[in-house]
Formats: C-alpha cells, structure tokens, sequence
C-alpha cells in the first residue's frame, strides 16, 4: 500500500474509531527511510507522507527498529563482528528513535508525540539456526539491558514492549522446559530497579 493510500484509509478508520468512542488513543505506524544508512521500506519518504496528509488528530507513533542487530548476508559472520555489532546495535536503535522524533514534530500540528516501541529483542539474524540462537545469548542479554537503559532516559515512550516472554523458539526469555535463558534476568533487574520512586 502506498504511503497516501495508506494515510487516506488511516482518516478513515481514526475517524470511524473516534466516532464509535471518542477518548480512544489512536497512533501511527512508522518506519524510516533508513536504517543505519540501509534502506528499510520499499516506500521512501512513508514517513513524511502519512504524518503531513493524515488530517486526523493523532496521540502517538509507533516504530518497529529494535530487532537488532540483524544480520542480512548468508556470508558466515565471526562472533567478534556478531557481538562488536550488538554492543552498537542500543546507538542504532537510539539514532532512529532521536530522528523518528523531530521529524514528528515538525510535521504534525500536535507538535512532539510520544513514542510506542511494537517489540524488541535480541535478533541477530532469521537465515540460519546458528543467528537465531545468538538471540538468547549472553550479547543478546547485553542488548536487551543496552535497549532498556536507552528507553530509560528518554521522556517520549509510550510503551515498549519485549518480544517474547515465553516459548517462541530462541526469542523467549523463558524456555519451551521453564527454565531462563540470560535476558531474563536483565528484565529480572529492571523490574526491581523500577519499582517504587
């Protein structure tokens, strides 16, 4: 669908939701360019065509950057190069979280909008078995506490959400037998270092 249609369609369904009830919190999907400079949608300039042709009033976006830091080659990648690149993958996520903000609020009457991360999570790569275990790795565990520290010192999100609590192959922090794979006890420490004020 292209970038105007989709915003056409968009001023409709809002306009139908608010109808039905008019409190309802209603956000748009979003998605850059690029990516840490590779291109990241079949249809450049999304982004600048939803948020300045949706007429609607909007109360926040939502972007899907933190799957991270995937690797697109079928060329075998080192583990050095594998680990160096999830230590940078939290800067990555950050940099088109930062860019994803300013051009919101230049272009939207609202002005700045909070921002709603769909998932995140360790994901190296889904081409062979060997990337896709990587995901409930100790470097996986590291990005998972560098994607939430990141998360942490921003005022703009709305929600973030961890993909997946448990089961769903290599991406749960619990595993198909009960037992916790290492990004558990990140969310384990995060939970308790949020509590309270």
């Amino acid at each position: 669908m292209t970038p105007s249609t989709f915003a056409q369609r968009a001023d409709l369904a809002i306009a139908a939701m608010k109808n039905v009830d008019p409190n309802i919190k209603v956000g748009l999907p979003l998605r850059s360019d690029t990516f840490n400079g590779i291109a990241a949608t079949p249809y450049p300039g999304f982004n600048n065509t939803v948020l300045s042709s949706v007429t609607s009033h909007i109360d926040f976006v939502s972007v899907h950057n933190a799957y991270l830091p995937f690797v697109f080659t079928e060329t075998p990648v080192s583990d050095q190069d594998l680990y160096t690149s999830a230590m940078a993958a939290s800067k990555v996520m950050a940099d088109d979280l930062n860019a994803t903000a300013l051009q919101v609020k230049s272009l939207r009457p609202e002005g700045a909008l909070p921002i709603a991360l769909t998932e995140y999570n360790a994901v190296f790569g889904l081409s062979t078995s060997a990337l896709i275990q990587k995901s409930s790795s100790l470097a996986g565990a590291l990005y998972v506490a560098d994607v939430l520290s990141v998360l942490a010192n921003r005022t703009d999100i709305l929600v973030a959400n961890f993909w997946s609590l448990s089961g769903n192959g290599n991406f749960g922090v619990v595993d198909w037998s009960g037992n916790p794979r290492p990004a558990y006890y990140v969310l384990q420490a995060f939970s308790r270092l949020l509590q309270g004020q």
